[in-house]
């Protein structure tokens, strides 16, 4: 894939214009794969004059540099110091830019939160997270979609820290929201079910667990085939509500 991203990035270069679209596009999965190769150097070549390029842009592309800026950032986590200074200096400079309402200055806690995630400092995530999903929920132009993504951002540290009431809360979010816009029979939707039931299960609502994930498998006949790795998943997951919640008979009957 590099090698398939560097002739397409090199022909770009040569027959059309010098920051368009496209071209960002190619040098953000270039960059992508140098890194997954391990070959940072490069990656922050390709990426710096993207970087540097999309900031001059509009609102319209504030995700799109949100995204260059989180890979750039991923090349220096063999260095956390680097990687933190530049996180904060990276913030600091979009507060000067757009205030701290701006949507972009939003952005760039969603992707601190990420960060402090892979740290394993989620008590800092759930901070970032919780002051980016402030920006988006008081701004109309927020896309519903963006909303939910957070919604499941937010969850995950609230859920590995033991805060059940809010995993449960920003799960439950992102699943009402998810069904609204994609239905009930949708991929998305289901993902955010089974967060949310793991979340019951993990901390004693087995009840609500068994409920949940006896939903999903419904809704996994529905969007993939038998036998689906998906769903044998979640027959095990259910398996082992059933069994959380002194059913005995039953998960024997659904493990069968």
């Amino acid at each position: 894939s590099v090698h398939i991203y560097e002739v397409l990035l090199d022909q770009h270069i040569l027959y059309m214009d010098d920051f368009s679209r496209m071209r960002i596009r190619f040098s953000h999965r270039l960059a992508y794969a140098y890194i997954k190769c391990g070959q940072y150097d490069l990656a922050w070549k390709v990426e710096k004059p993207m970087i540097k390029e999309m900031k001059n842009k509009k609102r319209l592309d504030a995700r799109f540099i949100a995204d260059l800026q989180y890979y750039f950032l991923s090349l220096r986590f063999v260095d956390k110091n680097r990687a933190s200074y530049e996180l904060s200096f990276f913030l600091s400079e979009l507060m000067e830019e757009q205030g701290e309402c701006g949507y972009l200055y939003a952005w760039g806690f969603s992707m601190a939160a990420h960060y402090h995630c892979f740290l394993q400092d989620y008590e800092s995530a759930v901070s970032c997270c919780r002051k980016a999903l402030a920006i988006f929920e008081s701004d109309s132009d927020t896309l519903p979609s963006v909303l939910g993504q957070h919604y499941m951002l937010m969850g995950k540290p609230c859920d590995l820290t033991g805060g059940f009431n809010g995993a449960i809360r920003y799960y439950g979010k992102a699943a009402a929201l998810y069904r609204t816009l994609y239905g009930k029979v949708s991929s998305i939707y289901c993902s955010s079910l089974s967060a949310l039931a793991r979340s019951y299960q993990k901390y004693g609502a087995a009840s609500l667990s068994v409920y949940v994930f006896e939903m999903l498998s419904s809704l996994y006949g529905k969007l993939y085939a038998p036998y689906n790795t998906i769903q044998v998943a979640n027959t095990q997951s259910l398996g082992d509500a059933y069994i959380a919640a002194g059913d005995y008979k039953q998960a024997m009957q659904t493990y069968l």
